[in-house]
């Protein structure tokens, strides 16, 4: 018997920034390089096939180079996927992948001579009866799994380095990320590979609502909550009523 996949997705510009440098990868489709979010949560119903995908890009590089970044890496990956995978394992194709992406918002900041331009990717590829997560950067990927939500996805920051040294005043900074010279640094993504479950939950998001949620007041809401479309919205609602101080894009799916 086949899984169904109820999925959902929204993004939306905050309430301190004036652009949006947040894009996704949902139902084969990507925002505009110039954005404001979604004007209303997309959502779906179907059979949970191989090749079903989604992703999460939240841009940096100041201006509208974040933007540009985000934009960039999510239309490239709409090109790969239609194409399908040459490959025959997917952790392969997930590697060829984020590399491609890398290398495609590179040359784009390049191309504009902006050379800070880039972004987080983290994503999610059902393949053969299995999932598989990949992320560059610190866009998060959690699994709600009978009451314990857990991070899968690894977070590519300076986080540790700033425990050691005891530095409290910044946030951690990005070790990796998408639009990294491929001559000076080697990147490795996380790729990892997991069996779904019947009533997993897995969500995808940009620091935009973690920055504001706590790990267990989104368990909670994702415990309360039975459609995907509802709590994709109260996710938003919630982060913009504490602040709201960044983009924020969540994609919530649900295996039933």
């Amino acid at each position: 018997m086949l899984n169904m996949i109820q999925a959902a997705c929204f993004s939306h510009v905050g309430k301190v920034r004036s652009n949006n440098e947040d894009n996704f990868y949902f139902n084969n489709m990507y925002m505009p390089a110039d954005n404001y979010g979604t004007p209303m949560v997309e959502s779906y119903v179907r059979s949970l096939k191989s090749g079903t995908s989604f992703a999460i890009f939240d841009g940096m590089g100041g201006g509208d180079f974040g933007e540009l970044a985000s934009y960039t890496a999510a239309q490239a990956m709409e090109e790969l996927l239609s194409k399908g995978p040459e490959f025959d394992a997917a952790n392969e194709f997930l590697q060829y992948l984020c590399l491609d992406l890398n290398r495609r918002v590179f040359e784009k900041g390049a191309e504009i001579h902006n050379f800070r331009m880039g972004s987080t990717v983290v994503g999610l590829y059902f393949e053969k009866g299995f999932a598989y997560s990949f992320n560059l950067g610190d866009s998060k990927l959690f699994c709600l799994r009978e009451k314990e939500l857990i991070q899968i996805s690894n977070d590519h920051t300076d986080e540790q380095y700033l425990k050691e040294k005891g530095i409290t005043n910044r946030k951690p900074r990005l070790t990796q990320h998408l639009g990294i010279n491929p001559a000076e640094l080697q990147l490795e993504p996380c790729i990892k590979r997991f069996q779904y479950k019947r009533g997993d939950q897995y969500l995808l998001c940009s620091d935009g609502l973690t920055d504001m949620l706590k790990n267990s007041e989104i368990r909670e809401l994702l415990l309360t909550e039975r459609n995907v479309k509802t709590s994709v919205s109260q996710l938003i609602r919630r982060a913009l009523e504490q602040g709201g101080r960044d983009n924020v894009t969540v994609i919530l799916c649900k295996i039933h």
